[in-house]
C-alpha cells in the first residue's frame, strides 16, 4: 500500500478506509483548487526565478525570503527518517515505495531572512483540522526538516480566500513521535479488513471509498426511509433532526455521484434512459452587469437604485 501525506489524517481515523474498494472522483472544486494553486505557483516560481515580487499577500510573504523549494515531491522513510528528494513538477508521480515510506509534495518551502525555515501548504477555502494536529502538516514538517537537516521547521497552512495563515513549530523531537506514530499506523493498516467497523467524520468528504462505504450507505438509508415512512408528523423534533443529517449526508454521496457523471459526460455524451443525451452544449445568457452599472451611474452622479428582497429560508443556527 502507498502511504501520501494528504491521505494520512483519513487512514489514522478510520483505517477500514483502506481495505474498501477504491472510487478517485475529481469535481469542479477540484479542478479550481488546482488552478488556484497554479497562479499563485506561477507567481512563486517568478520571483524565485527573476526576483520579481508578487502583488499582494503572497508578496508580503515571500518579500526578503529565499524560496528553497517549489511543488517538490519527497519520500521519508518513517522508521530511519532518511528522505528521498523526487524532484519539482513531478506531481504525485511517486513511483514505487517501500513499505516504510510515505511521499508527500510540498508547495513551497522558505527561508525567511533570520534562517527560520516555513513550509506551507495553499489551500483554497474550506477549512481544515489545525496545522499543530493536521496529519498532512506534520508528514510534510518531518519531511522537509530530514530533507534540509534543520533543527526546527515552521509548517502549516495558508488560505487563498483570504490568506490566513495556520502554523506550527516542530523540532527533531516533534517529528521522531511523528514518525513512531506513522510507523503504528502502517502496522494498523496492514491488519485492516473490509468488514471491520467504519469511523465517519470530516475525514469521509475526499474519501475514495465512501461509495462502498457500509458506514454512510447505511446512515443514508436510514434517513431516506424515516423520513418517507413515517411522515411530516410522526418525527419527534430530535428525530427530525437526526434524520435531516442523515439525509445531508445521503446528499453528499449523491452530489459525488453526479460529479463523476459530468465529468464522464464532458469528455463525451452519456446516452439517457429517456432518448436524450447528457452532454456541453453551448449557451449564452444576457444580463445586466450590475455592478458596472452602478460605477456609471455615480460617475454621473446619479443614485444608484436599490430594491430590498425580505424571504424567509431554512438554516442551521445557533
Amino acid at each position: 500500500m502507498r502511504l501520501s501525506a494528504s491521505a494520512i489524517e483519513r487512514l489514522h481515523n478510520c483505517p477500514t478506509s483502506a481495505a474498501l474498494p477504491a472510487v478517485y472522483v475529481t469535481g469542479d472544486a477540484a479542478e479550481q483548487g488546482t488552478d488556484n494553486h497554479a497562479a499563485v505557483e506561477v507567481a512563486a516560481r517568478a520571483y524565485r526565478d527573476h526576483g520579481v515580487i508578487p502583488d499582494g499577500p503572497l508578496g508580503e510573504l515571500l518579500r526578503g525570503c529565499t524560496v528553497l523549494a517549489i511543488e517538490r515531491a519527497l519520500v521519508v522513510d518513517v522508521v530511519t527518517q532518511r528522505v528521498r528528494d523526487l524532484g519539482e513538477g513531478v506531481g504525485r508521480a511517486y513511483g514505487e515505495l517501500s513499505p516504510t515510506e510515505v511521499a508527500c509534495t510540498v508547495d513551497i518551502v522558505i527561508r525567511h531572512a533570520d534562517g527560520r525555515v516555513s513550509v506551507y501548504d495553499w489551500k483554497s477555502r474550506s477549512r481544515v483540522t489545525s496545522a499543530a494536529r493536521n496529519w498532512q502538516v506534520k508528514v510534510q514538517a518531518l519531511a522537509v526538516l530530514g530533507w534540509l537537516s534543520e533543527q526546527t521547521v515552521q509548517a502549516g497552512l495558508v488560505y487563498l480566500d483570504d490568506w490566513q495563515a495556520d502554523v506550527a513549530e516542530f523540532d527533531a523531537l516533534d517529528c521522531a513521535a511523528i514518525a513512531s506514530e506513522l510507523v503504528e499506523l502502517r502496522e494498523r493498516l496492514t491488519r485492516a479488513k473490509a468488514e471491520d467497523p467504519v469511523h465517519l467524520g470530516k475525514w469521509c468528504d475526499y474519501c475514495p471509498a465512501q461509495f462502498g462505504c457500509p458506514g454512510r450507505l447505511a446512515i443514508a438509508r436510514a434517513g431516506v426511509l424515516a423520513a418517507v415512512a413515517q411522515g411530516l408528523d410522526a418525527l419527534s423534533d430530535e428525530q427530525a433532526g437526526e434524520v435531516w443529517t442523515q439525509l445531508n449526508a445521503a446528499a453528499d454521496i449523491v452530489d459525488a455521484a453526479r460529479d463523476v457523471i459530468k465529468a464522464r459526460a464532458k469528455r463525451s455524451p452519456v446516452p439517457l434512459p429517456n432518448g436524450k443525451r447528457l452532454a456541453l452544449v453551448e449557451a449564452e445568457r444576457n444580463s445586466v452587469d450590475n455592478k458596472k452599472a452602478a460605477q456609471l451611474l455615480e460617475s454621473q452622479g446619479i443614485p444608484v437604485p436599490m430594491k430590498v428582497s425580505r424571504y424567509t429560508q431554512l438554516r442551521e443556527v445557533k
